[in-house]
């Protein structure tokens, strides 16, 4: 049954007036031929325009073009994509990554090709692991590597070169579906396996610090998410065994993991320290993510999300990446007026802030104390605050953060009167 503009217009649809007006106030400033020319190349949605009939059934004209209540949003997320570089199909491809709706030619072929890669490093380390050899596969590629970036730099020097090499092994274990979780044991007094994992990615002197008094608690089930990562391999699925919807969730599900991790390290480590959390090598990755590395964990998480009770839901992980933005604007709003006030300098101090984060109760006390101070009135601006996490921002903080609105009020992020006076 075809829509009625009228059952538009309820569901949100803006007529053009109402989308102009609507992407302007979000910053945008482009032309109706460009976006006619984005419409075109399908990185836009699609307008509608219902007809009008006559009596003979005939089409006797048109009602007005009407938007999409996302079109604004990604108007602006599109000329930010492409202000970074000016590629339509980069474009497209980061328009996905951050969630929005783009023609498949952007995304599917990236996604089977991210899947057959897959494929072959699964044959290929099956071979690896089966063949005789006098090394291990992990003492070998540590012999073969020359110069290693700065990732596999901080992660040899945190584990060593023999606990490198025996790190590359568990991953060929995973590769090759074999994994079955941590030997319990130490090999003589060598580290055991799950302390060298542990190690390498920051989670051995982390990981179990609290936050509004629940503890994160990321070290529990490693070994066990690593088995269920490993059994993914084996599964007969290929990408096209795949919905729209199941692959597009694995996407948000992925982006908001690496938001969640990322907003809380950065949020944090100035208040419990670098190794706080155990999220500084997740923190890293985001920092660094390019879009085959999307592509890749959006192939991974949507195999995951076929195990049961593999992952928390879709929406648990949204709200949890949504949190940790808000507590990662606060800490640059506080920050920002530690900088610039000596007095509020001294109140926000990192022990008194760890105590505030760690404990509810301890979290209101300090609302409570903030308004004795004259904070500035105004608004945050979370893109701007995003483009300056960075030097150089990345296809995985873009993914992140493209579509985030140039201003929110201050009472979106900190719930307490701005105006020095208690209520």
């Amino acid at each position: 049954m075809a829509r009625t503009s009228s059952e538009l217009k309820a569901q949100g649809w803006l007529d053009d007036q109402a989308f102009d007006e609507a992407r302007a106030a979000l910053g945008s400033k482009a032309s109706t031929d460009q976006l006619e020319r984005w419409r075109g190349a399908r990185l836009l949605p699609s307008v509608e325009q219902i007809p009008i009939y006559d009596a003979g059934g005939r089409v006797a004209g048109s009602e007005p073009v009407l938007h999409s209540p996302t079109s604004p949003r990604q108007v602006v997320a599109l000329e930010r994509a492409l202000h970074a570089k000016r590629n339509l199909k980069r474009a497209g491809h980061l328009l996905w990554a951050a969630g929005f709706t783009v023609d498949e030619r952007y995304w599917r072929p990236s996604l089977q090709r991210a899947d057959e890669l897959r494929a072959k490093v699964l044959t290929v380390a099956g071979a690896i692991l089966s063949s005789d050899r006098d090394r291990t596969f992990g003492e070998t590629t540590v012999s073969a590597l020359g110069r290693l970036d700065a990732l596999l730099r901080n992660i040899t020097r945190r584990v060593g070169p023999d606990g490198f090499s025996r790190l590359i092994d568990i991953g060929a274990d995973i590769a090759a579906g074999e994994f079955d979780g941590f030997n319990p044991h130490k090999v003589e007094k060598e580290q055991a396996d799950e302390e060298i994992a542990l190690r390498a990615i920051d989670l051995d002197g982390g990981g179990n610090e609290a936050v509004f008094g629940e503890r994160l608690n990321l070290t529990s089930d490693f070994g066990s998410i690593l088995t269920l990562i490993a059994r993914t391999q084996h599964d007969a699925f290929s990408i096209k065994d795949f919905s729209d919807f199941e692959l597009s969730s694995a996407r948000d599900d992925f982006r908001n993991g690496l938001k969640t991790a990322f907003c809380i390290f950065d949020a944090l480590h100035w208040i419990y320290g670098p190794n706080a959390f155990g999220l500084r090598t997740a923190a890293m990755v985001a920092r660094v993510g390019t879009m085959h590395s999307i592509f890749n964990w959006t192939v991974g998480f949507a195999r995951l999300r076929r195990q049961p009770n593999s992952l928390p839901s879709s929406a648990q992980i949204q709200k949890m990446a949504d949190d940790a933005e808000k507590m990662w604007l606060l800490s640059r709003y506080l920050l920002n007026l530690k900088n610039q006030d000596p007095e509020f300098s001294r109140f926000v101090s990192g022990n008194r802030m760890q105590k505030a984060f760690s404990d509810s109760l301890e979290f209101r006390k300090m609302q409570n104390q903030l308004r004795g101070f004259n904070l500035p009135r105004g608004v945050i601006s979370p893109w701007s605050e995003w483009q300056k996490s960075s030097k150089m921002i990345s296809p995985g903080l873009l993914a992140m953060s493209i579509g985030s609105p140039a201003t929110l009020p201050l009472s979106a992020i900190l719930p307490v009167p701005t105006d020095g006076h208690a209520p």
